[in-house]
């Protein structure tokens, strides 16, 4: 695995969070309330086909073709079927990383017959992003006041770093880790 983009996944300076809304069960906008509670310094925006002006106080356009900047990462809370063109038009339009937070993509098959996230893996081969995903708890970097996660707590910033594919275990160990005061550096899925 190379470490083109790690940069700009663990320190992103700006942040396009997709399918993020107001209602209380929304993916993208548990996710965009985190990074607003966290405190992230860098610039946010919402994509939403809805017609939100904005969501919870952040600017939201209709399709990323209307983002008015380039996001060094874009955080993907949509459908599985349309995670693979987000991924292909989010690599044209310059977009360095992405977090797939969206499930069932093993689990849904393209028009070929192959599950989705085949056709992730090639959309971003393709263009050159780098994807962590899918079906993903997130990312959180205490440390940068980053909590890209839907985790129903946060991080300290600390000497520990954790690492795993499991969300389920990820929050334990997050769980476990804030009763005791112990911090993270990294965290993610």
């Amino acid at each position: 695995m190379s470490t083109r983009y790690l940069e700009s996944l663990f320190n992103p300076s700006s942040i396009v969070v997709i399918g993020a809304s107001e209602r209380a069960d929304n993916l993208g906008g548990m996710v965009l309330r985190n990074l607003l509670g966290g405190g992230y310094p860098g610039r946010l925006l919402v994509v939403n086909q809805s017609g939100y002006d904005n969501v919870h106080g952040v600017h939201c356009v209709p399709r990323v073709s209307k983002m008015e900047f380039t996001p060094e990462l874009a955080i993907i809370c949509t459908p599985p079927d349309t995670v693979p063109k987000l991924v292909k038009k989010l690599g044209e339009l310059g977009v360095r990383t992405a977090i797939v937070m969206t499930g069932g993509m093993s689990r849904t098959h393209s028009k070929t017959g192959q599950p989705l996230m085949y056709s992730v893996r090639e959309a971003a081969r393709e263009t050159g992003l780098r994807v962590l995903g899918p079906n993903t708890i997130g990312l959180m970097v205490p440390a940068r006041s980053l909590n890209a996660t839907y985790a129903h707590i946060g991080a300290i910033p600390g000497r520990v770093a954790f690492i795993g594919q499991s969300g389920t275990i990820a929050s334990s160990v997050l769980d476990w880790a804030f009763a005791r005061g112990v911090g993270f550096s990294y965290f993610l899925t």
